[in-house]
């Protein structure tokens, strides 16, 4: 079972497969002409090219399963009376027919050939496409099942592969290869999925999306995976990708501001459209806003598209000229435009238009002219890349046509530049003579202008396999110190670091670099470089990784004097049993001699997730089912070795996706293990489970990073604040005070990385970081960080759902005081009324004299008693 995807392999490995061989026009006009034919209506031309067009219409309506066999005999009798036909009719030659009776017959076959491999191409996918995006087995195996009997009835219908079963067996295999490209298409969706989360989630202060990030891992996608990067994003995030980066980009507070952010969405939008271009030149735009000079304009086109060189830079510059057009500004956009945009000189303009004409000579030499104009520092740099990495053929034919455009030789330019080594480089490079060219480049890539071409001159990969290497290297070192004056190697030991030297050095020496050399170069010196270590090690097998340990141990050795110790009968176990001297010294002197172990000495300068990382690897690739299970399990317990983690989800879905790919992935190899047969579909179905879940890990622990360090930066700082207040309280000194808050502060940092990361919170680095980190906060009480990070919650979707709670809550409770309020005075009004009418009875009863009325208004109004307490009780009411 295969476990590595290569798409570029498997893309021309179908492309081969598509290839067909044929006779061409011009064999087939050498037999037409031995005919003595009269004075023709239609050349031979037109005679192939109609039979060869009508060879590929039949051969379309054959391989389509809706056209009945009636229209197929319409169109044969169409073709028939044609005047063409008719022509080659009444030549009345049978060897001329029988030709092109061949030539059809050959004709349509390699096209229903071709229609059917495209299908079967497009099958694979669909299967492939079901396979990763179905989780219910009983409906992904009846949707495969259903993929593969319609691939089955279309290849027993067809007439013309009935008889061909060598096509028919190139067909499956390059099903199958394009089943592994549609597992690799989606692998690579769910991998950008995550990554367009992360860059969305970056809602703290100073983490904004960047647009820029988003368009590099968008903008090499084709149509087809970017419909199934979407769909694969809403079955795990459960949005639109532009929805989520809506939400996540800021709003502004200006007009400015607002049209930038539309420029930005602008771009993400065109991608997920399939308008590449468009994208690009927005892109282009925003990159141009901070360049105030032509110079700086064209640098950033040229660094653009050196960036991505599989962009059509003529559709880009089209779609730029016409988006940014200085007579058809958009009114979010008038505001923004530079002075170069909206007034470009005619040099500008004649650079756009050779780009756009895909003329890309002309193109470098008004590039050459408009950075020559001001010679910078940057500009100078941007003159060496244009010129390096290129041939003496076309660095003359630039020369030559800087001449035309300009009527300057391209050699006046040396004159504005004021790097030495830069004027030399381009001296030399439109010499004429290739080797003081690639003496000066060279020079220049010893002092840092040009640092590619140092490995790219002396790497056998690059150079002719026939060439004698020791000779060729001799000639150009010889070559250096005669121009020069000095050793090639001493000026570098001089101006590399001791890492960039051993690189370099060997690659001289040898012309190539092992893996073990590589690995203890990342090695040495302060510090580990941790990610080159793993990007040397990633995907190797176990056989290779067997070989990159034996040349490890043979080039490497410890020092007598730390064998003498080993070795030693009471030295040796003494150090062996403490905990730092142990790592200096070999723990199996027996076994290894004097030789490093590799896995030892990763284990001595590596720590944390990067060196869990490593150690993994060491292990090579799996090669069962049972081995991939344990690694994934291996990688899952690490993961969730934090003591929060397997409790808290901490309102992200990263740990569901991960919990969800590793159950599914167990689920399948008890399946397996309980029925031991397995189909070609199903082993897919795992193998992209594998794949899966390291990309969910990778997610996973990128999350827990994030989370991590933001969580420690607030509850730090929180910590802080608290432990000061309760000191200076209590009536310490501010010295003692800030001592006790930096303490809070470091201990609540340790332990909150520790609870969220496990095992992975063990690298020095970090740690002694958080101490720092912890001193601040005790020196600062980091009220400033508070604040931030409470105010970008507060502008933040969780914020305003608080905010609308309080007031939510503000107001009812306002509401309810006004209820308690009203219930109140109305029980005070009826008991002023009970009083009332109390008082009321009493007076009648003692004023019986009509001539002496009561003295409250109410009792004047109404005379008699029934109607006096009738309106009472509606007043109470």
């Amino acid at each position: 079972m295969p476990h590595c995807f290569h798409l570029a392999q498997v893309r021309a490995d179908i492309s081969n497969s598509l290839d067909k061989t044929a006779k061409t026009a011009d064999q087939i006009s050498t037999a037409l002409s031995k005919n003595a034919l009269p004075p023709p209506l239609f050349t031979i031309s037109d005679i192939i090219n109609a039979f060869t067009s009508y060879a590929i219409q039949r051969a379309g309506l054959i391989a389509n399963p809706a056209v009945t066999k009636q229209s197929v005999e319409e169109f044969d009798d169409k073709f028939a009376k044609s005047p063409l036909v008719q022509y080659v009719a009444e030549l009345k030659d049978p060897k001329l027919i029988e030709r092109l009776h061949r030539l059809v017959i050959k004709t349509q076959n390699r096209a229903c050939q071709q229609e059917f491999l495209k299908r079967t191409y497009q099958q694979g996918l669909e299967i492939a496409t079901a396979i990763a995006t179905i989780d219910e087995e009983k409906e992904r195996k009846s949707a495969v099942k259903k993929l593969l009997k319609k691939w089955r009835d279309y290849s027993k219908g067809n007439c013309v592969l009935s008889f061909n079963p060598k096509l028919l067996r190139k067909a499956a295999t390059l099903r199958r290869k394009a089943e592994l490209l549609g597992i690799a298409m989606a692998l690579k969706a769910h991998e950008s999925s995550a990554e367009f989360y992360k860059e969305t989630s970056r809602r703290l202060p100073f983490h904004r999306p960047r647009i820029e990030k988003l368009f590099t891992f968008l903008v090499d996608k084709t149509p087809s995976e970017l419909k199934l990067f979407e769909t694969i994003f809403k079955k795990r995030y459960r949005r639109c990708p532009m929805q989520r980066l809506i939400s996540a980009t800021p709003k502004g507070f200006t007009k400015h501001q607002r049209a930038i952010r539309r420029e930005k969405l602008s771009v993400v939008n065109a991608l997920l459209e399939g308008n590449r271009e468009k994208a690009s030149a927005i892109m282009l735009f925003l990159r141009c806003l901070s360049a105030k000079t032509e110079s700086a304009v064209v640098r950033t086109f040229q660094e653009f598209f050196e960036e991505f060189p599989f962009l059509n830079a003529s559709a880009v510059i089209k779609e730029f000229k016409k988006r940014y057009k200085a007579n058809s500004f958009k009114p979010h956009i008038r505001k923004l435009i530079p002075s170069w945009l909206a007034s470009p000189s005619e040099s500008l303009t004649q650079y756009f238009n050779a780009v756009e004409n895909k003329n890309s000579v002309e193109a470098n030499c008004w590039a050459l002219k408009i950075l020559s104009n001001n010679p910078s520092r940057k500009n100078s740099n941007a003159l060496s890349r244009l010129i390096a990495s290129r041939d003496i053929a076309e660095l003359q034919n630039i020369s030559k046509v800087y001449f035309e455009i300009t009527g300057e030789n391209v050699a006046s330019l040396t004159d504005r530049i004021k790097c030495p080594y830069q004027r030399e480089l381009l001296l030399s490079a439109f010499s004429g003579d290739k080797l003081l060219y690639t003496i000066a480049r060279l020079h220049s890539g010893v002092y840092g202008i040009e640092g590619g071409a140092l490995i790219e001159i002396f790497s056998k990969a690059t150079l002719p396999q026939d060439i004698n290497y020791e000779q060729y290297r001799d000639k150009i070192l010889r070559a250096y110190q005669e121009r020069y004056g000095k050793n090639l190697l001493d000026d570098l030991k001089k101006q590399l670091n001791h890492r960039q030297y051993s690189v370099i050095s060997s690659v001289i020496d040898n012309g190539e670099i092992s893996r073990a050399e590589l690995l203890r170069i990342c090695m040495e010196g302060i510090g580990t470089d941790e990610e080159n270590i793993k990007k040397i090690l990633d995907g190797l097998t176990k056989e290779e990784i067997e070989e990159v340990k034996k040349d490890f141990s043979r080039r490497y050795k410890y020092s007598p004097l730390i064998m003498a110790i080993a070795n030693h009968s009471l030295l040796g176990p003494i150090a062996r049993a403490t905990p730092i001297l142990k790592w200096w010294v070999p723990k199996n002197p027996k076994e290894n001699g004097n030789s490093l172990v590799l896995e030892d000495e990763l284990k001595w300068e590596m720590s944390g997730d990067a060196k869990f990382d490593v150690l993994m690897m060491l292990q090579g690739t799996p090669t069962n089912f049972k081995e991939w299970l344990e690694k994934i399990k291996a990688y899952h317990s690490y993961e969730l070795s934090g003591f929060f983690m397997p409790y808290l989800n901490f309102f992200s879905r990263e740990n569901g996706l991960m919990q969800q790919s590793v159950n599914e992935t167990e689920k399948f190899y008890s399946a397996f293990a309980r029925e031991g047969v397995c189909c070609y579909e199903e082993r897919l179905r795992f193998e992209f489970l594998t794949r899966l879940c390291f990309i969910n890990f990778r997610a996973f622990r990128e999350y827990k990073e994030f989370l991590a360090e933001h969580t420690a930066n607030v509850v730090g700082g929180f910590s802080a604040v608290g432990v000061a207040t309760a000191a200076f309280e209590a009536g310490m000194s501010p010295l003692l005070a800030g001592a006790a808050a930096a303490s809070a502060s470091i201990a609540s940092r340790w332990l909150l990385k520790w609870a969220i990361k496990g095992k992975g919170y063990t690298r020095g680095e970090e740690s002694l970081k958080d101490l720092l980190l912890g001193v601040v906060d005790g020196a600062t009480l980091r009220a400033g960080t508070v604040a931030k990070y409470f105010g970008e919650m507060l502008r933040g979707y969780a914020g305003k759902t608080v905010v609308k709670s309080l007031v939510k809550y503000s107001l009812r409770q306002a509401a309810e005081s006004a209820e308690k309020l009203g219930k109140a005075k109305k029980l005070e009004e009826e008991k002023s009324l009970n009083e009332l009418i109390k008082n009321g009875e009493e007076t009648e009863e003692l004023n019986l004299d009509p001539s002496h009325p009561p003295t409250n208004s109410v009792f004047v109004l109404d005379a008699s008693r029934e109607a006096l307490f009738k309106k009472l009780k509606e007043a109470a009411i």
